[in-house]
């Protein structure tokens, strides 16, 4: 069962992020709270916590409606993303 939770991650989280790259060059943060709770979510599942905290703040950023602090916390999350990601394809091919 963890294997396919893997493999959904590496499938929807690039997706996602993707999404927000496009989403926090606009000013309607509802998208961007909705994306970033499924990313917080999704990253817990498979233990990417920082993934799961850097979401988590650019969550409750785009409730208080700080767009600014939004696209702050971006690259970090591209970053912390990437590293996830490699370390569940490393985890998959072992």
């Amino acid at each position: 069962v963890l294997l396919d939770v893997y493999r959904i991650y590496l499938e929807s989280a690039p997706q996602k992020l993707e999404k927000l790259r496009v989403l926090v060059q606009q000013t309607d943060l509802e998208p961007v709270v909705t994306l970033a709770h499924g990313l917080k979510g999704e990253s817990g599942s498979v233990g990417g916590r920082y993934v799961m905290a850097i979401a988590a703040a650019m969550e409750m950023a785009g409730r208080a409606g700080n767009l600014d602090e939004v696209r702050r916390l971006m690259p970090e999350l591209e970053l912390r993303l990437q590293k996830t990601i490699a370390a569940i394809e490393k985890e998959l091919s072992a």
